[in-house]
């Protein structure tokens, strides 16, 4: 069964039930095909037909595999930002990137990606996980773009995947450990300072009331042993 969809047409296998859309990622030049248009001979020869003229498809030849692809993120922009090669936070291309370092008063992110078949990746759904912060799976809609804001700061992971099975088959997946540095007075440094001056009071507070337990044993101690002491008795000749 075959109908027009608006970039393309749609095949309907009835037996496997499995639903094909052909369009501008197979090379159909057509925009806007009509159902009415569309003709099925005896030697499987198709016509359709639509506002830019007609087309003549064999139908063994809609069965076309797609080509493997691999996605990628192809640029990072911090606080609206473009990060660009060659700075601290990237010292080489993202394309080249698994990991990266952003400092503590990063308040969004903005990461965009693309594939090795641009084609492809438009029609393909993609969705991204953020290992650390989201508990599902979103799937990324319009811009191919991954926009997180007041992240916390600590350790993650972005996954980015297709959102089908089927294109996961040809699709390898893709991620990048992100790092988001703790500001000064939350660095283990500064917490280890906070501990030692802690104990540091702790310790001169145990010491002065030592010695003022001490003290006050001192001074009772001497007032008993002045009252205990015999009178000192003198005779005059």
């Amino acid at each position: 069964i075959i109908c027009s969809s608006e970039d393309g047409f749609i095949v309907f296998d009835p037996v496997t039930h499995n639903i094909t859309h052909y369009g501008k990622e197979n090379g159909f030049p057509l925009k806007n095909p009509q159902t009415q248009c569309i003709t099925i001979f005896d030697d499987s020869e198709i016509f359709i037909g639509g506002h830019g003229g007609l087309v003549s498809v064999s139908e063994k030849d809609l069965d076309i595999p797609k080509k493997p692809y691999k996605l990628f993120f192809s640029s990072l922009s911090i606080n609206g930002e473009k990060i660009q090669p060659g700075s601290d936070i990237l010292p080489e291309s993202i394309l080249y990137t698994k990991s990266v370092t952003l400092p503590s008063d990063t308040r969004s992110i903005e990461l965009y990606f693309s594939s090795s078949n641009h084609m492809a990746a438009r029609h393909d759904l993609i969705e991204y996980n953020l290992e650390g912060f989201d508990n599902n799976w979103k799937k990324v809609e319009g811009e191919r773009k991954i926009s997180y804001t007041n992240l916390q700061a600590g350790r993650y992971r972005l996954h980015l995947r297709p959102a089908s099975d089927t294109i996961s088959e040809i699709c390898t997946d893709t991620w990048l450990d992100i790092r988001i540095l703790p500001p000064w007075w939350a660095t283990w440094y500064a917490i280890s300072f906070y501990i030692l001056l802690i104990a540091a009071a702790i310790v001169i507070i145990l010491n002065f009331y030592t010695s003022k337990v001490q003290m006050r044993e001192y001074v009772k101690h001497e007032k008993e042993r002045a009252a205990n002491r015999p009178p000192n008795i003198s005779i005059i000749p």
